[in-house]
């Protein structure tokens, strides 16, 4: 399983896990690759959704309880999407 959830985030899953995947720049390397690296995994995928939404409002620039309210909708929206698809 692989869902893309932005272009920053995805969920993989093994035999075990659902693993949140982060997409990082690899400045180590002459090209500047971009790669996923895992940093959670979880034994429910309601679990790993949770977690992805809570780094999506971490990694917010808003600044006022409104700005990240209506992002916390727009969030809630787009994994709702997800969940029925």
């Amino acid at each position: 399983m692989n869902i893309q959830i932005t272009d920053k985030y995805r969920i993989t899953s093994d035999e075990h896990n659902f693993n949140v995947e982060r997409r990082i720049s690899n400045t180590k390397v002459a090209t500047q690759t971009r790669e996923w690296k895992q940093i959670e995994f979880f034994t429910h995928l309601e679990t790993a959704l949770s977690s992805v939404r809570q780094h999506l409002l971490r990694d917010s620039d808003e600044s006022t309880v409104s700005g990240l309210l209506e992002l916390v909708k727009e969030i809630d929206l787009m994994l709702d999407t997800i969940r029925e698809s």
